[in-house]
Order: structure tokens, then sequence, then C-alpha cells
């Protein structure tokens, strides 16, 4: 005699995939899964695997409304079929004119999975990711363009003050500045400072100056860096 057995399946056949919207706008994130059995389906914001931020969803319908959005997004999707289940890809929504957070800005196609990373240099340009973000460049893209220059902004007698002149993000969330000051290349340290804002250069982004606060007086000579940091949100 002869005993056949179907084994238990479960797979996702159609992965959700980007979105990109404008502000205010709203949109679906679908897949497509087969199994051997009844599914239900739970919704993740961040990137696949991590379960910490449940989305509220009907267990029983597999699509997901995103609702206006107001900040860019991950989202992914757990399929459970019995005591196993399978993690869908995460799918990234783009907010045109939205706020975002370095963790998802790095999800953008192209920057390669292992490459993602604050530090990360992924063009290969030698300007990690955290700067690029801070200054509102893709991470493939090169920063050779919009990197600071130093400048000395004029005032009264001998009241001037050093400043770095860039482009920054109006976007990007989690992040603060500082101006490092040198005056031998060797020993930096972080000098008060405050931004000069010289208007809109591009849409999400803003001309600025980051001037040191006291004024540069007698001093001969002054080297200044800018420095990005991650804060928590």
């Amino acid at each position: 005699s002869m005993t056949l057995s179907l084994r238990s399946f479960l797979s996702i056949v159609t992965q959700p995939s980007d979105r990109s919207l404008d502000l205010g706008d709203s949109t679906w994130l679908g897949f497509e899964s087969v199994g051997s059995g009844p599914q239900t389906y739970q919704w993740f914001r961040g990137e696949s695997g991590d379960t910490t931020e449940p989305v509220a969803s009907d267990p029983d319908d597999g699509a997901l409304l995103v609702d206006r959005p107001q900040a860019w997004s991950c989202y992914w999707v757990r399929v459970t079929m019995g005591n196993t289940h399978v993690d869908s890809r995460t799918a990234l929504v783009r907010v045109n004119g939205g706020t975002m957070t370095l963790a998802d800005w790095t999800l953008l196609p192209g920057t390669p999975a292992n490459q993602r990373g604050a530090l990360d240099t992924p063009a290969g340009d030698g300007v990690c990711n955290l700067m690029k973000f801070a200054l509102g460049v893709a991470p493939m893209d090169s920063a050779a363009a919009r990197l600071p220059r130093a400048v000395i902004v004029a005032g009264q007698g001998t009241n001037r003050h050093l400043a770095l002149e860039f482009t920054r993000s109006t976007l990007a969330r989690g992040i603060e500045f500082d101006l490092w000051v040198s005056t031998d290349l060797k020993t930096w340290q972080v000098e008060p400072s405050e931004f000069v804002i010289l208007g809109p250069n591009g849409s999400g982004l803003e001309k600025v100056q980051l001037c040191e606060t006291a004024p540069l007086g007698t001093s001969t000579r002054r080297f200044a860096r800018l420095a990005v940091r991650v804060v928590a949100p």
C-alpha cells in the first residue's frame, strides 16, 4: 500500500512594494500569500523581524491602509498559519514633504543592506550616511557640491564671527548639529553656536549658516568643521 502525506507549506508569493506619495495622500500596502491552511496577518512598523510596533489591521484581511502619513515610515507583515509564520520584506512609504528618520531614509532603493549604518559610506565618496541625511543628499548621490564651507560673518568693527555655510534638510528628524573649532587642526572642541536661516534652497531644503556665538576678535587662525549627532526622538 502507499500512503500520501501533504506537508504543510506557507509562502509569500507577492511582497509588499515601496510607495511614494504626497503629503495628505493615503496608500494601501498589499501582498499575496499561499498556504495549506487558514492564515492570519499582522502588520508591524519598522524593519522586517522587528515586532515592537504592531499596527492595527484586520488579521483576516491582508491589506494595510496607511492613512495620510506625515512622516516616512516602513512596514512589514507577518503571515501566520497554525504554529508557523513567514515575514515579508520591508516596504518603505516615502512622503514627499514629510519628515523622516535616518533609519527610514537609509531604506531608499539602491542603498546596500549592509551599508545602512550612520557612519557607512555606500557611495564610496567618504561622506557617511548621517552627514548626507543632514544635508539632504540621497545615500548613493555625491555630496561633493553640498559640503559646508567656512565663511566670516561680518559685524561691527571686530565683531566678526566664524561660520559654516551649507544647505540642510528641513525634514530630517532625530539629529543635532555641532560646530567644532580648532586653532591647530589637532585639538578640536565644540563651540557654542547658533543657526542663521538664509532662506529656502529647494524642496525640503534650506540654506543656513552655523555661526560661532563668540566673536573672532583678534584670532588669527581658526578652523571649523561640522558634526552631526543622532539624538533620541
